[in-house]
């Protein structure tokens, strides 16, 4: 968790990203988009790593973090827009 920083700002890039995008599914942007996200980050970056393949208490910390920018950042554009 060393780089949180840099992985949050991913995170909401990516967020931003995802939110151009029109959102055709069923789902809401509030909740797709965070777990879009969230599932990106998992796939490029992986997770905290301080495990290994093991999952922590350390990963809930890391994408609660992940998923919270993400929906903070998806309530804030859509509620300017």
């Amino acid at each position: 968790m060393e780089n949180l920083s840099y992985t949050l700002a991913v995170a909401f890039v990516i967020s931003m990203i995802l939110l151009q995008f029109t959102n055709k599914s069923n789902i809401s942007s509030s909740i797709a988009v965070p777990l879009l996200t969230g599932g990106l980050m998992k796939y490029f970056l992986g997770d905290s790593g301080e495990e290994g393949e093991k999952w922590a208490s350390s990963d809930l910390q890391y994408f609660s973090a992940i998923f919270g920018i993400s929906y903070v950042s998806t309530m804030l554009i859509s509620k300017n827009t």
